[in-house]
């Protein structure tokens, strides 16, 4: 009995993608841009996962309701049909995960991360230009919109 509840406790989630950000990935990211004043044109250039695969430096900053700026690095490997992605994130390396797709020039993707014992959730689309990703991101328990760029150190092999 006790190594079936511990199975059940320690069971793996399915980390699902967010059928909205999925099916509109496009229209969010014009209109995430845009509130930033920016116009950041889409391509119909298709990318393939193994384009996108490699490690990045990265920099933000953070909505305005918890402020400040940020660095650290972002890993994007394929899994299957899928791109994942792992975020160190500032001087103590906060680690979060993340999964999403490539559909034309943008890469989405939800995250999450722990902090305190709480798990925060959030989307992500990245534009693709070049060796630097341009990104827009959200939490979900804030809302704000904020901005990231990531430039590529290394593609993955």
């Amino acid at each position: 009995m006790f190594n079936f509840i511990k199975k059940l406790i320690h069971r793996k989630r399915k980390f699902n993608i967010e059928p909205l950000l999925h099916s509109n990935a496009e229209r969010l990211f014009e209109e995430w841009s845009s509130g930033f004043g920016i116009s950041m044109p889409l391509s119909d250039q298709q990318f393939l996962l193994k384009d996108i695969a490699g490690n990045y430096a990265i920099k933000g900053n953070n909505p305005k309701s918890t402020g400040g700026g940020y660095f650290g690095t972002l890993s994007l490997k394929p899994n299957g049909s899928l791109v994942k992605a792992y975020w160190e994130i500032g001087h103590t390396r906060q680690p979060q995960y993340g999964m999403g797709f490539v559909r034309n020039n943008l890469i989405a993707l939800d995250f999450y991360y722990s902090e305190e014992g709480t798990r925060y959730y959030g989307q992500v689309i990245y534009r693709i230009d070049g060796d630097r990703l341009i990104g827009f991101w959200r939490e979900n328990h804030v809302g704000e919109i904020a901005v990231e760029e990531a430039t590529l150190k290394n593609r993955l092999v």
